[in-house]
């Protein structure tokens, strides 16, 4: 069942409103990252420094997982003593760009330009959402995400697409379009398979996808490619060395009609219900999107790893969307802008998470409202994530307790199947993200060979685990339902706490739960400034206050103040 989205009254209503969640996401976002033990006040002024100047914003609410909601305008105190009254998100961006500049000297002007292209292109992509019909369809949801990722001002900004290229390629266009194909000798290609079986099976599927005839492929190896990274193989000389000495064919647009999803370099082919991770050299949000060999290596130890505990990932509740291989070009300089990972696609019906926490462009609440996921108040709320713990949470904890694999669950790589509304099944995409504590895996699969790239030591692996399905996803999921139901946060913490506590669980996820719980503080990425300095790649961590440790202590009162009155 999906419900009719509310349409505001004015394209002002809806502009302000939009504008009010890039405000959000820009205080919110320099509160986690640089002023870590600053704490908001509910109905209180909070205090936000930036160089020389002062910023005061009124906090509307207080939220224990820093989903903060301000009420605007806020008041810019300059250090002369003026003072001036604005909601104007580029405004404050552009403080908080130069304030980063004053401190570190040496960075670029134009990193300042990329966030404030980042303001505007969002802006770009809600216009065009909000001008189409709600479309409640798994891909219609992978392409609504017209703001993105809520602690990162740099989200849905690609640096290198011209204004014609977002319109052809961006997903939030809802446009379709044809791949071209590198057709290229077996000795110049190269390839990584989970089994032969699988090998047989993709490339029978790339070769329908193409609409090429046997007889121009030839038996040599068929490799996709975005049509905005062929113009630039194109013009690469090592590339064009191949296709002059007839070693490589790059053709026209051709095949099937691929869908952008909401990692935008990521296509689906409904016809073959597979997903292919192309390569584009474009800055999307931290860095170019290429497919590095040693990338490679890791999604395909991962993919190993996963089929060969098969039975064990089962058994936890989750299911992972397998990558039975991927193709490039054996050229150091050629690999990473060629490579391909090929992935297959839910069987049933599920909705990327990112999709259904993102706002609507139109009243800025979340579409899980227009999914028939409906909160009518507290109590339906908390039954809704007393689910949500079972479905999403708790299985890949398991996964993790049980045998040492930790999936990069975030919310964008997190697809959840619904039943009227009410979460049944968590499918995690995207095996690059897995890492794996050796010393666990190793007990129940210890003649596996695997590439050392997916192993981490299990304190990493564990706190990855932590962050994106704690700090990204669940910090996320509960205030996107607070939101719908007006309720407060804490409340919502109080039961996820309950709920995770009173699971009946064995005894390595108990333990793991009973951490995560007492943990005082969880890891969360610093992109923002991080991409300043220049590891957008590799970012820094902060620490933010745990949200489950009060919920759990104040449940606890609660019951214990319940049982004495009694």
């Amino acid at each position: 069942m999906t419900l009719p989205l509310p349409v505001e009254r004015t394209a002002e209503d809806a502009a302000a409103i939009r504008a009010g969640i890039a405000m959000e996401r820009l205080l919110n976002t320099w509160l986690r990252e640089r002023m870590t033990e600053s704490v908001p006040v509910e109905g209180e002024a909070c205090i936000l420094n930036m160089g020389a100047n002062r910023l005061r914003a009124s906090c509307l609410r207080a939220s224990p997982g820093g989903f903060h909601r301000w009420r605007l305008p806020v008041l810019v105190e300059q250090a002369d003593g003026s003072a001036t009254a604005t909601n104007d998100p580029v405004l404050i961006a552009s403080l908080m760009a130069d304030t980063l500049a004053q401190e570190n000297g040496s960075i670029s002007p134009a990193i300042k330009e990329r966030l404030i292209k980042a303001l505007d292109g969002a802006e770009e992509h809600a216009l065009v959402c909000a001008a189409r019909p709600f479309d409640p369809s798994p891909m219609g949801l992978e392409q609504s995400l017209w703001h993105g990722h809520p602690f990162h001002p740099f989200a849905k900004s690609i640096d290198g697409f011209s204004a014609d290229d977002i319109d052809c390629y961006a997903p939030e266009r809802a446009r379709g379009f044809q791949l071209r194909w590198i057709i290229a000798e077996t000795e110049v290609g190269a390839a990584l398979w989970r089994d032969g079986q699988a090998q047989e099976r993709v490339n029978r599927i790339l070769t329908d996808l193409s609409g090429l005839p046997e007889k121009a492929i030839g038996g040599r190896l068929l490799i996709p490619s975005h049509p905005w990274q062929a113009a630039r193989l194109e013009t690469d000389p090592s590339f064009a060395d191949l296709v002059a000495r007839g070693r490589a064919i790059l053709t026209l647009p051709t095949g099937a009609t691929m869908q952008p999803t909401s990692s935008v370099r990521t296509v689906f082919a409904p016809s073959a219900n597979m997903f292919l991770k192309l390569p584009i050299a474009a800055r999307i949000t931290n860095f170019a999107r290429t497919n590095p060999r040693d990338q490679i290596a890791r999604s395909m130890a991962a993919e190993q790893a996963l089929a060969a505990i098969a039975k064990q990932v089962a058994a936890c509740g989750l299911d992972v969307l397998d990558e039975p291989g991927a193709v490039w070009i054996d050229r150091p300089d050629l690999e990473a802008i060629t490579a391909v990972v090929l992935r297959d696609a839910p069987r049933r019906e599920a909705f990327v998470l990112a999709g259904l926490l993102e706002p609507s462009p139109n009243d800025g609440r979340p579409m899980l409202e227009a999914m028939g996921c409906g909160f009518s108040g507290l109590a339906a709320a908390q039954a809704w994530l007393h689910a949500y713990v079972q479905t999403a949470i708790l299985p890949p904890l398991r996964l993790f307790a049980r045998t040492g694999v930790s999936l990069e669950a975030h919310s964008q790589n997190s697809l959840l199947e619904l039943d009227r509304g009410t979460p049944t099944r968590l499918i995690v995409r995207d095996l690059e993200g897995v890492s794996i504590d050796r010393e666990r895996f190793e007990r129940i699969a210890p003649k596996l060979e695997l590439d050392p790239s997916v192993f981490f030591l299990a304190e990493e692996a564990r706190r990855r685990l932590v962050y994106y399905l704690i700090s990204n996803q669940l910090n996320h999921v509960v205030a996107a339902v607070s939101r719908l139901a007006d309720a407060p946060e804490g409340d919502l913490w109080r039961s996820i706490a309950e709920a995770l506590s009173t699971a009946a669980e064995d005894s390595p996820t108990a333990s793991l739960v009973a951490w995560l719980l007492e943990a005082e503080t969880l890891p969360a990425k610093a992109n923002f400034t991080s991409c300043f300095a220049g590891r957008g790649e590799r970012p820094d961590y902060v620490e933010i206050p745990n949200p489950l440790r009060p919920a759990l202590r104040d449940g606890y009162a609660l019951q214990q103040s319940t049982v004495a009155l009694s």
